[in-house]
């Protein structure tokens, strides 16, 4: 029950537009990338150039750094859902990112959700499409997220 409080509370702060957090300067570098072909039903990709993202969340500034070389699915959509949102968009970029902070496990799923949510509204995806997303990975993305045991 709590849980869908939170989420409700979530909706109306983003759909009302007076979430506390004004997400401003989304940056990011030219994607160069390499098709590998279909792998689990999606078509993947690798990075031939590093891939860059910068953004603020009120006055604090973020960065993540994708290296080249790194493989991709963009957004880990079910084929089904391409009609509604496809693995790639305006959220491509925060996808990538979302994949490799994923693959790393070096911090928390959390804290990886919440940086893809935050880039993909820096990005400027529209609200319905963000919010759906991001709980979209905060429920079925566990079974993606690799913990590092370093």
């Amino acid at each position: 029950m709590m849980a869908w409080t939170k989420i409700r509370e979530g909706l109306r702060e983003i759909f009302a537009g007076d979430s506390p957090h004004p997400y401003t300067s989304f940056v990011h570098s030219v994607i160069q990338v390499e098709e590998l072909g279909w792998r689990d039903g999606r078509p993947w990709h690798r990075l031939l150039t590093p891939v860059t993202l910068e953004w603020q969340i009120n006055g604090e500034s973020w960065r993540i750094v994708v290296p080249a070389g790194f493989e991709t699915d963009y957004a880990t959509t079910p084929r089904a859902l391409w009609w509604l949102v496809p693995p790639n968009g305006p959220w491509l970029v925060p996808a990538i990112g979302h994949d490799w902070l994923y693959r790393r496990g070096r911090i928390s799923r959390f804290f990886a959700d919440a940086a893809f949510r935050d880039a993909m509204a820096a990005e400027g995806v529209a609200p319905w499409q963000r919010v759906l997303m991001y709980y979209a990975v905060r429920l079925c993305g566990g079974r993606h997220y690799r913990r590092s045991r370093t």
